[in-house]
Formats: structure tokens, C-alpha cells, sequence
């Protein structure tokens, strides 16, 4: 309980400080839906301790734009490695989208072993990646990129796959995906060893 009042307090500043901003036209906005519609494959999926998430960008401004995604390995507070997952791809040939201001996608993540397996799965084009993680159950798949003022040409955190802040025994993730600080800073601002960051950009070239 104690966890959940403080998500729910963070949730709230940060609509509120949403809320009070004004939105610009043709901006893009994310959103993201935790888990498989249908109630049988849900079971399914938590059962195989897999998290999953349908997401959805809208906005005009998406038109004729070309999509750059990429991963960042955090260990000890600092960037181990930068993993271009998508460079520079046309929008359209991501989605079926006839408008072209829609992406459409669904992210899934699991630990297997020593590893964190994440899938970016596009109507025309899926990426699965691996990465060595510690041995531990407390990874969690974060959503971001609905926290974030999206501009065009500057990358922005989609997703990241965290450990939690530990304190009084508490596990806390909200405390870290929420806190608004620097996602690169949050090794070292909460003492987390490991998490890989997921960025994305909208480019005009």
C-alpha cells in the first residue's frame, strides 16, 4: 500500500504539471497500455513473466519523418555501450498507417537467465535484443516517453528497464521513473547498478 501511495503521488504532479503546459499544434504525444487486450493471452504473458506494452504516437508533425531508436547500457552510473536498434528509418515503412501521422508499436521485455530480453515489435519490422543483466526478478519495463515534451530532432526516453531504488526494505520504482531527474543520472542518484535506457528520435532529414 505504502508503494502504491507513493506512485499514485507522483502520478498526480506530474499530470498536473502536464495539464498546466500548453500543448503545440501537430505536437506528438505518446501513449502506452499495459498489457494484451484479450484476458486469456494476459494470463499467459504474466505467467511467462513477460511485460508487455501497446504504444501509440500521434501528431502531425510524425509526417514524412525518419525514426532513430537506440539502447543504452547503464553499469555503475555510467553509459557502457550505445546499441543503434533502428537508424534513420522512413516512418512509413514502419506502419501501415495511411495518414502518416500515427506509430504504432508493442515492447515486451522478460529476463531469461543472465539476460534482459526486449522485443520492438513495428507493423513491418520487429527488433529483439538481449543484454546481460545481474541474476535478479526485480527488473521492471518503465514507460517515459508520456513524461517528455516531444521535439523533433532531439531524442527523448521511450522506455527503460530499471532495478528499483531499495530503501527500509521497500522496493521502489516509482520513486526512480518518476523522480524527475536525468535518466542517465539515476545510477548513481538511487544507487542502481544496472538498467538500459531506450531512446527515440524524430528526424526531419
Amino acid at each position: 500500500m505504502k508503494k502504491t501511495l507513493l506512485c499514485l503521488a507522483a502520478t498526480l504532479v506530474l499530470w498536473n504539471m502536464a495539464k498546466a503546459q500548453k500543448p503545440t499544434e501537430g505536437a506528438v504525444k505518446m501513449m502506452a497500455d499495459y498489457g494484451p487486450s484479450n484476458e486469456e493471452t494476459r494470463v499467459i504473458v504474466d505467467f511467462q513473466g513477460v511485460e508487455y506494452y501497446k504504444v501509440k504516437l500521434t501528431g502531425t508533425q510524425l509526417k514524412a519523418r525518419k525514426v532513430l531508436l537506440y539502447c543504452k547500457e547503464m553499469w555503475n552510473g555510467k553509459v557502457k555501450k550505445v546499441d543503434t536498434l533502428i537508424k534513420k528509418q522512413d516512418l512509413k515503412n514502419l506502419t501501415t498507417n495511411a495518414t502518416g501521422d500515427t506509430l504504432s508499436f508493442s515492447v515486451m521485455g522478460r529476463r531469461v537467465d543472465d539476460k534482459l530480453q526486449v522485443l520492438f515489435r513495428f507493423p513491418r519490422l520487429g527488433v529483439n535484443k538481449k543484454y546481460q543483466a545481474l541474476k535478479t526478478d526485480n527488473y521492471s519495463l518503465r514507460v517515459l516517453g508520456n513524461h517528455y515534451k516531444i521535439e523533433l530532432n532531439k531524442p527523448f526516453p521511450v522506455f527503460a528497464y530499471i532495478l528499483p531504488y531499495e530503501k527500509d526494505g521497500w522496493l521502489m520504482y516509482c520513486a526512480v521513473d518518476q523522480s524527475g531527474e536525468k535518466v542517465e543520472d539515476w545510477g548513481k542518484k538511487f544507487g542502481i547498478k544496472h538498467y538500459l535506457i531506450y531512446e527515440m528520435a524524430f528526424l526531419e532529414e
